[in-house]
This record gives C-alpha cells, sequence and structure tokens, in this order.
C-alpha cells in the first residue's frame, strides 16, 4: 500500500468516525442502552400526559419516596409520581401536565429527602438527559435557575437535546455489546402495574444507616428548589388541592449524626416556613426506622416500604379512603 493511499484511508477514517458514532447515537433507541431508572421516569412522563377519569392520590418525591411508598399498599386510588434523583422541579411540571389529563387529585403528598431541597443536579442529569421535560419547559426552569441559583444549563440543555456523542457515546456502546431493551421494556410495565412503586432491591437489609445528609454540617436550601416547591402548593391551592409536606423515615446513626449537627433543626425551620406561608400540613420531624427497615443508606426496603405505607395510610385517613 502506497504511502498516499495509506494517508488518506487514514484521514478518511478520522472524518467519517464521528460522523459514524453521532449517528449511532442518534439512531439508536435510549430503551437500549439507558440504566434501570429510565423506564420508571418514561413511564410516568407518558401516565401524567395520558387522560384517565380516575380521581387519585398522589405521592412526589425522589428515590426514597419512589422505592419507600407502595399504591397498593394504601388503596385503589393512590399513584406513586415521585422519581428517582428528582427535586420538586420535575413534580412541578408533572403536576401540571396531569392536571391537563386527569381530575384533580384527591391530595398531593410531598416526600423529598431533605438533600433535594438543596440542590438540581437530578434536573440536569434526568429530567434534561432523558429529555423527561418537554423542550419548553426545559426553557422556563432553566431561566427561573439562571435568575434564582446564578446557575446556566443552557450549554448542557442544547449538548443533552442534540445528544452529543460525549454524553450518550459510552452507555450507547455497551447497549450494543449488551442490548437492555428486554429489560427496560420489563421495567416499564412493572412501573404501570405497581402504579409507579418501584421495590428495586427490596430484600435486602442493612445493619446501619449513614445518609448523605449525615455526611453535612448545615441544611442550605436552594432557591430555585424552594421557588418550585412553592409554585406546587400555589398550583394545588389553585385547584382546591389539599396539599402535605411528609417525611421519608432516616435510620441511625446517620440521623443522629443529623440531629448533633444542627441539621435536622435547621431543615425543620425550612419545612414549618411552607406551613406558616401557605397555612399547609406539615411533618417536620424525619421518621427513626431501625436499619433491618433499609435496603441501603437511605432507601426503604420492602419490609420498610409497607410499614411507612400503612404508616402513612393510618395518619392520614381522611385522604386515604376509597
Amino acid at each position: 500500500m502506497s504511502a498516499k493511499k495509506y494517508t488518506f484511508i487514514i484521514s478518511a477514517t478520522v472524518f467519517l468516525l464521528p460522523i459514524i458514532i453521532y449517528a449511532l447515537v442518534l439512531l439508536t433507541p435510549p430503551e437500549r442502552y439507558m440504566g434501570e431508572d429510565y423506564p420508571y421516569w418514561m413511564q410516568q412522563k407518558d401516565y401524567v400526559s395520558t387522560a384517565n377519569n380516575q380521581q387519585e392520590v398522589l405521592l412526589f418525591g425522589d428515590s426514597r419516596m419512589k422505592i419507600g411508598a407502595i399504591p397498593t399498599e394504601m388503596g385503589d386510588n393512590v399513584y406513586n409520581l415521585s422519581l428517582a434523583g428528582s427535586d420538586p422541579i420535575e413534580a412541578y411540571y408533572s403536576l401540571r401536565k396531569y392536571l391537563a389529563n386527569h381530575p384533580n387529585p384527591k391530595a398531593v403528598i410531598l416526600g423529598y429527602g431533605p438533600t433535594h431541597y438543596t440542590k438540581t443536579s437530578g434536573y440536569l442529569g434526568f429530567a434534561v438527559y432523558y429529555r423527561y421535560l418537554d423542550d419548553d419547559e426545559i426553557v422556563e426552569a432553566n431561566r427561573h435557575i439562571k435568575e434564582l441559583d446564578g446557575t446556566d444549563y443552557s450549554m448542557e440543555d442544547f449538548m443533552y437535546k442534540h445528544k452529543f456523542p460525549q454524553f450518550y457515546m459510552q452507555p450507547m456502546l455497551a447497549g450494543i455489546l449488551k442490548d437492555k431493551t428486554k429489560r427496560n421494556h420489563a421495567l416499564y410495565q412493572d412501573a404501570c402495574n405497581k402504579k409507579g412503586y418501584w421495590p428495586k432491591n427490596d430484600k435486602k437489609e442493612e445493619h446501619f444507616i449513614v445518609t448523605p445528609e449525615s455526611k453535612q454540617e448545615h441544611f442550605t436550601p436552594l432557591p430555585s428548589v424552594t421557588f418550585y416547591t412553592e409554585a406546587i402548593i400555589n398550583l394545588c391551592q389553585k385547584n382546591n388541592i389539599p396539599v402535605i409536606i411528609e417525611q421519608v423515615p432516616l435510620g441511625n446513626p446517620g440521623l443522629q449524626r443529623m440531629v448533633d449537627s444542627g441539621y435536622t433543626a435547621e431543615y425543620a425551620q425550612y419545612i414549618q416556613s411552607f406551613a406558616d406561608k401557605f397555612h399547609i400540613t406539615v411533618n417536620t420531624t424525619i421518621p427513626l426506622y431501625d436499619a433491618h427497615y433499609f435496603q441501603d443508606d437511605h432507601h426503604l426496603n420492602k419490609k420498610g416500604a409497607e410499614r411507612y405505607s400503612h404508616e402513612l395510610t393510618a395518619k392520614y385517613p381522611h385522604i386515604f379512603t376509597n
């Protein structure tokens, strides 16, 4: 092979390879390579957008509520609209879309871990990355986040929207080698059958619990998350929907460290501020469960989820009655 021909082949390969990779990223269905939380996000996106005539009690929260509250243990009309890694930003847009396609819910219960009031990493890493939100919703959220937090996500949004290979290539190539389509379709159907509940590793038991919050000295809420929490409350009150802020259980020694550092006191004061401003029901105390009710540092196993579901139902009998 001549040096000229060799140089041409190398140059053509260097030129064409990025185009081929980008084409593969664009053409490969996301369910083939996305992680196990992806089908739960997509199932929920479909659910809130699809017309339904049943009046429901809605549970919103992060993965702690998604894994920790079992709708079928709480009544025939309960649906878990929590999302792993999410914060109130996604909940607001989910509720807004839900109200356009469903009857007003009987009640809305918010159950976020304290850390999800302090950051928007889940918004970018899940809602924008998965395109859970519509483009106009992302533009609106990005504007509020920039105005309130000083963080500009417009460039990341552009790259996620157009599926830049540096974000999608690695999981896509892994999906070509090991197709996840069948698993993700099964998880999607499981989310439908369980009304949004995610069992995950529900039989595992822990021995001690050290939550992410226990490693933080202070509770510092993010302005944009506070804005969207208030937006949820305003949307509910505008539509005469009772809204409650609840807490999902944690364990020791993590919870005790949060108490000792003053973190829980700061957090309780923050949650109480919503009750003072909007006159809604809030719980400022994080329940303490023994470690054997958890499957990891901050998620309940099935035994813990059953206990929490029953306790929540008993606490609000006027809500959880069909």
